[in-house]
């Protein structure tokens, strides 16, 4: 089992420390998409956080009370509406 040490820095920055094993994969994982490992860690924490946003902007969208179809506008309203 890989572990991974995530320690906060006082300067607002982090330091993720990896154990042997894991750090050899990232390297080979780095070395075969021909980029370097930070820039690898980077892309799978940026991937990692727009998924996460999504998550919760859906579970946002779930909790919402529906909307009343009564209070909709037709889609010929609409483009009167905006004039088109």
């Amino acid at each position: 089992m890989s572990t991974a040490n995530l320690t906060m820095q006082s300067d607002g920055t982090a330091l993720l420390r990896l154990d042997a094993a894991t750090a050899q994969a990232l390297t080979e994982a780095a070395r075969a998409s021909k980029k370097g490992p930070v820039q690898l860690l980077k892309q799978a924490i940026d991937d990692w956080r727009e998924r996460e946003f999504d998550r919760k902007a859906v579970a946002r969208l779930k909790r919402r009370k529906p909307s009343d179809p009564a209070k909709a506008i037709s889609h010929a309203d609409l483009k009167k509406s905006l004039g088109l």
